[in-house]
């Protein structure tokens, strides 16, 4: 909950006005979907191997994934929010 009202207050500081409304939506369908979605994803991999191993192996995507959007776009390290 924490991390969805953090990154409300992100879109709402930074969104132009203009786009406010539309990124404020995808923003809740990915707070919202997204806990779901990896709640499942972890108990399918605890039910297919150990408890132990879906939460390594979610760390360990979770860090590769970051890395790999990290390469795709490495525009992204450079973003600085200013508060205004």
């Amino acid at each position: 909950m924490v991390s969805v009202i953090l990154q409300g207050i992100v879109v709402q500081t930074t969104t132009p006005d203009e786009l406010r409304g539309r990124i404020s939506s995808v923003m809740a369908m990915f707070a919202i979907g997204g806990p779901v979605l990896g709640s499942f994803e972890s108990g399918l991999v605890a039910s297919l191997f150990t408890p132990m191993f879906s939460v390594v192996s979610g760390g360990v995507a979770c860090i590769l994934a970051t890395l790999f959007i990290l390469v795709l776009v490495p525009s992204l390290a450079k973003v600085k929010v200013r508060a205004e």
